[in-house]
């Protein structure tokens, strides 16, 4: 939101004084993106009512229906990606991507000729997301539209302000906290796909990184979920030797 804006002075120095930005993909590969979406949508057999039930996919089409989709147009769509597009607020009136962290950073570095590389790759999140557990899946849809049925936007919409107000004053206790989805079994066999092994290979990576030979300094930008717990990416380069240091 714009009131993340500006961005630290200390920080936007630090990128135009690294070598290269790595972010967890690369978002000016319009080809992988638009291969991204394309696996959001059933093929040649099969359609959101069958893995729903008619049921759940007749209240969910409902509420899409509130965003202008049809219901033929979400039938066509993945649990996935159903899932992934209920979660957020489309009216945006909490945050929005237009003011997003990886695009105000992917600006800042085309604009300083920074060299841009990526932690991981669209494909490799694409498939993590698409073959992540569909019954799973299906049982995170079913308490979404619970909640949204009941509720509308209003309690997402509260916890989003809530963890970016966090974000914001830098209050990583609080982070932690909201991050947490114990008691939610579904969410946190989710969260556990998304972030721990995740977490492992992207520390991995940086450890790589920090044992080139020559000198070479290296923005990383990271989703918070990676940064906060103390099992993320930065506990697990603690736990290999490193020093960090939170600013």
């Amino acid at each position: 939101k714009t009131s993340m804006y500006p961005v630290d002075q200390n920080i936007v120095n630090s990128l135009k004084n690294s070598d290269k930005i790595f972010m967890e993909i690369d978002l000016t590969n319009q080809k992988k993106l638009a291969e991204m979406q394309e696996k959001m949508y059933y093929k040649d057999a099969g359609s959101l009512k069958d893995d729903l039930g008619e049921e759940l996919f007749t209240r969910v089409a409902n509420i899409f229906k509130g965003f202008g989709m049809t219901e033929d147009q979400v039938n066509k769509l993945k649990p996935w990606a159903i899932y992934n597009t209920l979660s957020v607020d489309p009216k945006g009136e909490v945050a929005t991507s237009t003011y997003g962290i990886e695009s105000y950073f992917l600006a800042l570095s085309l604009l300083n000729n920074i060299e841009l590389g990526e932690l991981e790759s669209v494909d490799f999140q694409s498939d993590l997301l698409s073959n992540f557990d569909k019954e799973a899946y299906i049982s995170m849809i079913k308490n979404l539209t619970d909640e949204i049925e009941k509720n509308g936007y209003k309690n997402i919409n509260a916890g989003l302000n809530e963890m970016l107000d966090a974000w914001e004053s830098g209050n990583k206790k609080k982070l932690t906290s909201l991050l947490s989805t114990e008691g939610d079994k579904e969410t946190e066999k989710f969260n556990e796909a998304l972030l721990t092994e995740r977490d492992k290979n992207m520390a991995k990576k940086i450890d790589a990184m920090l044992k080139e030979e020559g000198e070479h300094t290296y923005f990383i930008l990271v989703g918070s979920a990676h940064l906060v717990p103390e099992n993320s990416v930065t506990g697990i380069l603690k736990d290999m030797g490193y020093e960090i240091k939170e600013k």
